[in-house]
């Protein structure tokens, strides 16, 4: 009997000391984890500020290039309307 008892005490003695080895690896692992999402979420961040970025440089462009041809048109038409109006004259 006393040597069950022995033999169930060193069996439940090597469980904890296993459970506590798991706990332990669970626990790395989980930190582990955790830093790998860290990481990648500061490199998504970083993406998104990057892309940010280019869509508000290709914004600025293209307001730019639409504020310029805004400007061609009006030149234009400032001088089609002075070539009409000369021509009126002309024709007088």
């Amino acid at each position: 009997m006393k040597e069950l008892l022995g033999e169930a005490e060193s069996t439940r003695n090597e469980a904890t000391k296993k459970m506590k080895n798991l706990d332990s690896a669970k626990g790395s692992l989980l930190a582990q984890n955790e830093e790998r999402y860290k990481q990648r979420e500061t490199e998504l961040e970083m993406l998104v500020e990057e892309k940010d970025k280019e869509i508000e440089d290709l914004i600025q462009e293209n307001n730019i290039r639409s504020e310029q041809k805004l400007n061609e048109l009006k030149k234009f038409y400032e001088d089609e309307k002075e070539r009409l109006e000369k021509r009126s004259q002309d024709e007088k």
